[in-house]
């Protein structure tokens, strides 16, 4: 007889395992076991952790690696400027990234909440060992959370929330970073609160944000809030690899020779850091860390039982009993097998597809800036201006943006209409500034007698021609 899946064979809704019917808050105590899913997890976290500390403050090329400056309406990113006006490139990039989310999970489930998402990162490798370290293993502080308040306790808990501060600060400030200049912010932390008090207000916010998120909220944010949890269903299918449960093989639980091969010893419910039971099917709150299967490998390492009872996989194999596979599972496949089996998916196709679009448009784009532009406007209610001599002439702003580190002249030059001139005051009298945008008031002054109306004008430094129409009483 076939097996079916326990969520689907006993119909039994699964309720949100951090609250109760009633909404208190149920707190988790997930234990922290060794395994080769936590490992890897270790190593990236790590890495990550470097990364988003480190990144604000590094430069490159003379700007700032990566950063939204909010103050003077600036983007950096890996030797570019990008202004308000390059808003397109920024909604580009952010619908880039969207679709690399959409197309790793697509090929690998949650592997954003799991490995890269900084809460899972910064409490998983920061917050929970330094709480450990302080107050003992998940039983330990279990029991001290259910026992008396001793000052002794107390004085632990006191502890472990001042490190949580001092994280939280850590944290809040290298995210404020990416927003504001080191410089800036240097001078907001060193000087009095009352010299920049709506600045002290938003740094406080941020930090007390963190250090809510950290110490207390922690996986209720990935159960009730995170909207990236609610949208997953739509990007999986079933073959998209998951942590899941091989019923075929655990079930019945139990000890004994006429059992499956889980023992129900629940050792997978206890570290789950969203406290769901993996033997339900995939939840919502799963955020695929491998806890759960590297719990179980080390359980069926001691009872001389194949590993991979939970293990990643897709429903499709999940679902396959053991017998009937005609192909090896996804954590027996070589490389060159799970990408063929990978591209073999229309969701894969369409998903990649999309985004070698989406980069190739923004390479085309910001490869393809020049290095300084020239936009022609004409100003608005103004026809022409006569004078003297049947002489007219028509006005227009001219937008000049930089976006390079060198300093440029603006002189400019008439190339037609002939015996017509060019006048820019401010052409000759300023300069246009690194990274800047700025907007010249440009008259083009020209005869009647022209052959056509249509004029030509030369950036002297740079050799770029600006080009227009002319009106003129005919």
């Amino acid at each position: 007889m076939t097996m079916q899946n326990p969520h689907d064979q006993f119909n039994v809704p699964v309720k949100a395992p951090t609250a109760t019917e009633s909404g208190d808050r149920i707190w988790l105590y997930p234990d922290r076991r060794p395994g080769r899913w936590a490992r890897v997890r270790g190593r990236i976290a790590v890495v990550l952790m470097i990364i988003y500390l480190v990144t604000p403050w590094i430069s490159f090329q003379g700007l700032p690696l990566l950063r939204i400056d909010v103050l003077n309406g600036l983007a950096y990113a890996f030797g570019n400027v990008f202004r308000i006006s390059d808003s397109s490139l920024l909604a580009f990039g952010a619908i880039t990234a969207t679709l690399f989310l959409f197309l790793s999970t697509t090929i690998r489930g949650r592997i954003w909440c799991g490995y890269a998402c900084p809460q899972t990162v910064f409490i998983e490798w920061l917050i929970r060992p330094i709480e450990e370290w302080i107050e003992g293993p998940a039983h330990h502080r279990r029991a001290i959370d259910a026992g008396p308040k001793t000052p002794k306790v107390w004085l632990r808990k006191i502890l472990k929330h001042a490190a949580f501060l001092l994280i939280a600060i850590i944290v809040a400030n290298a995210f404020l970073a990416y927003f504001i200049a080191p410089e800036q912010l240097a001078r907001w932390m060193t000087q009095s609160p009352a010299e920049h008090p709506v600045a002290f207000g938003v740094m406080s916010f941020i930090m007390l944000a963190f250090y809510i998120d950290l110490a207390w909220f922690r996986e209720q944010f990935c159960s009730f809030i995170c909207p990236y949890a609610r949208f997953q269903s739509v990007l999986f299918d079933n073959k998209t690899p998951a942590f899941s449960y091989d019923y075929h093989r655990g079930e019945p639980r139990g000890k004994g020779s006429e059992k499956g091969d889980c023992i129900d010893c629940r050792l997978c419910v206890r570290v789950c850091p969203t406290g769901i039971d993996i033997r339900n099917g995939i939840q919502l709150e799963c955020i695929m860390c491998g806890r759960c299967s590297d719990a179980c490998d080390s359980i069926m390492k001691n009872l001389n039982r194949p590993l991979g009872l939970i293990r990643l996989d897709s429903t499709e194999s999940i679902a396959t009993p053991l017998g009937a596979r005609s192909v090896p599972r996804r954590d027996q496949m070589g490389i060159i097998a799970k990408v063929v089996f990978q591209l073999k998916r229309p969701r894969v196709i369409f998903y990649g597809s999309l985004l070698v679009l989406f980069i190739s448009f923004l390479l085309i784009r910001v490869l393809g800036r020049a290095d300084l532009s020239f936009t022609l406007t004409r100003v608005p209610g103004a026809a022409y201006s006569s004078f003297p001599g049947e002489q007219y002439g028509n006005l227009f702003n001219v937008r000049v943006v930089n976006n390079t580190s060198a300093t440029h002249d603006l002189k400019l030059r008439l190339l037609s209409p002939e015996r017509g001139e060019v006048i820019c005051g401010a052409c000759d009298s300023s300069k246009s500034e690194p990274f800047s945008d700025k907007i010249l008031g440009v008259m083009i002054r020209f005869p009647k007698d022209i052959s056509t109306p249509h004029f030509r004008v030369e950036h002297l430094s740079s050799g770029q021609v600006i080009e227009g129409d002319l009106i003129y009483p005919k």
